[in-house]
């Protein structure tokens, strides 16, 4: 699966003042692994998407929601 959600997951884990190394950790990948989940360099299933909003304590639809009403440059959409 395409990764279209990287930007929107930095946000919300910088949001919480987590680390993306302590996310990779929760996740069973290398902080390298994350920092291109992130980055939108490595595919996104949607396992391990719902497994990344779990640590984030989002709820996906939440998450989904959020995401689809902002841009890829992390302004409102309009």
């Amino acid at each position: 699966m395409t990764n279209k959600h990287g930007n929107a997951l930095r946000r919300e884990r910088e949001a919480r003042g987590l680390k993306a190394s302590y996310v990779a950790y929760r996740l069973g990948v290398s902080p390298a692994t994350y920092s291109q989940i992130e980055r939108e360099k490595q595919g996104l299933s949607v396992d391990r998407l719902l497994r990344i909003l779990a640590i984030l304590e989002i709820k996906p639809s939440d998450f989904l929601a959020a995401d689809s009403a902002t841009s890829g440059n992390g302004k409102k959409a309009i």
